[in-house]
Formats: C-alpha cells, sequence, structure tokens
C-alpha cells in the first residue's frame, strides 16, 4: 500500500506550488489518506465522479488528474468559493487532464421525523447554535415553553424525583437527532440531585471521591462526578463542537 500512496503524493507535489503550498507532516497525513481513498474508489480515466464535501478542493484535485469529470458539492459559500478559485485550472478541459467543477449546495430540508424538527414546533423554540464538521452538525436549541428535561435513566417510582427543580437544560441535537443536553451549572450542588436517582450513580456509592475518566463528554457525567466530589474529572470527547460547549454563565 506505501508504494501506492508515492504517484498520488508526488503528484500533489507538482500540481503548482501556489494552489497547495506550505507542505508539513499534517498535510503528509493528509495525502496519504486521499491515496487511501483514491485507491479504493479504483477510478479509470472514463469514470465520472461525485466528490461531497469539498473542504481544500484538495482530493477533488486529484481526482481530476485520474478521471473524465469530477464534480464536488460544499455546503459552506466561503470554502466553495475559495475551492473554485484552487480548482481553476480543472475546470476547464484538456488534453491529459479531466474536468473538475466545484458546487456550493443549498441546506437540505431536515426530515419532520427528526427529533429536532419536534423541538422547533415547540413556540418560540429556535435555533441559536450550529456547526458543521466530518463528525457531525452540531445544532443548539432553547426551549422555554416546554423546558427540556432531558436525564437518560432518571428513576421514575420516586416522588422525590419531581419535586427536584432541575436546571435549564439546552437541547443539543448531531445531525437533527441524537438528543443530549447542555444543563446549566452555577457550581451548587443542591440543583444537581436530581442526579443521584440515575442508574449511573452506582460507582460513587462504591468510591468516596474517586478519580474520574469519562469517556464521551456529553451529557450529564460531568455533573454526576463533580455532585459527588470526585477529587479528579478527566473528559474526553471526539468532536471538539461538543467539548467547547456549556451553558452561558456556567462554570467551565
Amino acid at each position: 500500500m506505501a508504494a501506492g500512496l508515492l504517484p498520488y503524493s508526488v503528484q500533489a507535489a507538482e500540481s503548482g506550488p501556489d494552489r497547495f503550498a506550505g507542505r508539513s507532516r499534517m498535510v503528509e497525513v493528509i495525502e496519504s489518506s486521499v491515496a487511501v481513498m483514491t485507491d479504493i474508489l479504483s477510478v479509470r480515466p472514463e469514470s465520472t465522479v461525485l466528490e461531497v464535501g469539498t473542504g481544500s478542493g484538495y482530493q477533488a484535485a486529484q481526482l481530476a488528474e485520474l478521471v473524465r469529470e469530477g464534480y464536488t458539492i460544499e455546503i459552506s459559500p466561503d470554502l466553495a468559493g475559495t475551492a473554485s478559485a484552487r480548482l481553476a485550472p480543472w475546470n476547464t478541459a484538456t488534453s491529459g487532464r479531466g474536468r473538475a467543477t466545484a458546487i456550493t449546495a443549498g441546506r437540505s430540508r431536515l426530515s419532520q421525523y427528526k427529533g429536532l424538527s419536534t423541538a422547533l414546533n415547540v413556540p418560540r423554540a429556535e435555533v441559536v447554535s450550529e456547526r458543521s464538521s466530518p463528525l457531525g452538525l452540531v445544532t443548539v436549541v432553547p426551549s422555554d415553553e416546554i423546558p427540556f428535561r432531558h436525564t437518560p435513566g432518571l428513576s421514575l417510582s420516586l416522588s422525590l424525583v419531581n419535586s427536584i427543580e432541575r436546571p435549564r437544560q439546552l437541547g443539543h441535537f448531531t445531525d437533527g437527532d441524537s438528543l443530549s443536553v447542555i444543563t446549566a451549572y452555577d457550581g451548587r450542588r443542591e440543583p444537581l440531585a436530581y442526579l443521584d436517582f440515575t442508574t449511573a450513580v452506582p460507582p460513587y456509592q462504591l468510591l468516596r471521591c474517586p478519580e474520574t475518566l469519562i469517556l464521551g463528554a456529553g451529557g450529564a457525567h460531568v455533573l454526576l462526578a463533580l455532585y459527588h466530589a470526585a477529587s479528579r474529572i478527566e473528559a474526553v470527547e471526539l468532536n471538539p463542537d461538543l467539548s467547547c460547549r456549556r451553558q452561558p454563565g456556567s462554570r467551565p
């Protein structure tokens, strides 16, 4: 496989110093990844390829050297504009070189069966933040009319649970579904008492002030560790769009 990567890397280096300049270790990693993906496609000179997610236009430029026609779609107008400029040499087919065209796509319609669609049907609910990455589209929605009360694993058999006033929550959706929440936290333990009635609490009943490692920082796992006075909390989150979010006014 390593031998198969070489032609693509060399080809990228020879495609022009002004288009993909500034080589680094990260660039080499990207080149290798693109080479593997291109190799898996097994394209032919007569192939026509559609790429979804143009980004910098690097993959599209590689494909344009190998296929008859390549089309690449980008939802971000800024990225599509930059990529179109970079792909200008391939926009007109020439001898021995394919054609690559960057297209800006409009926003697709959200399915009515998605959780986000349901949440936005509530009066005064609206999207206040949205970020897109290869890991998904992250959308944040407040709902004051019908507040989010999302606590997976919460006991429903105790009347005490319903008597505890819960902190405000923002709905947090990934790709229009996969509901999680961002829970307000002002440093006080009392508003977090309801978390003591969830199925995630047994480890804290067995250990006093434990050191905790939380894989997947979304939800209320970090707050539960804070409620039980964990001596050390390490939280790992794959998606940076999730790890940087917290309620306004909350403590990090």
